[in-house]
């Protein structure tokens, strides 16, 4: 399993020089659901018809459909995912420091049966406390650590 943990993050580092130019803070790529939130503004693929309010998972928050340039952009991001070798479903909470560099994010990736996300923390000093029975966290690197959710 560590050298899974440590094949994953390298694959995903590998994503930030995408994700620092476009400025990507939230980037999801499933059949239902297509959105990205970056330097650009937020964009989806499709939005909500039922009056929830929610489309694609932000409620009540403006977003616009994919215009050419948003689909160009997404299409970039969905390469070099598809290049790094990631089993790569959505980025989330990405935040960055002046410079443009990636100091945190969440990485959630696409397996059957397992709600596991690898979190980027630059440095990060201690892990997150568990939660029992539900939430559990193993150290990887000085940068990186995974994170595995119970489905109950």
């Amino acid at each position: 399993m560590p050298d899974d943990l440590n094949r994953d993050t390298r694959r995903l580092a590998s994503l930030f020089p995408i994700i620092e130019r476009y400025q990507v803070q939230q980037f999801r790529n499933e059949s239902d659901c297509k959105k990205i939130n970056y330097k650009r503004g937020r964009f989806v693929s499709t939005k909500a018809t039922n009056g929830s309010g929610q489309t694609c998972g932000w409620y009540k928050i403006e977003s616009n459909l994919f215009d050419e340039q948003a689909t160009r952009d997404f299409q970039d991001i969905v390469d070099a995912v598809s290049s790094s070798g990631a089993s790569l479903d959505w980025i989330d909470e990405v935040q960055f420091e002046s410079s443009g560099s990636i100091v945190y994010g969440h990485f959630y990736m696409n397996c059957f049966w397992c709600n596991k996300h690898y979190v980027y923390s630059r440095n990060y000093v201690n892990l997150p406390q568990d939660v029992p029975n539900n939430m559990w966290h193993t150290a990887i690197n000085k940068d990186w650590y995974l994170v595995d959710e119970s489905w109950h």
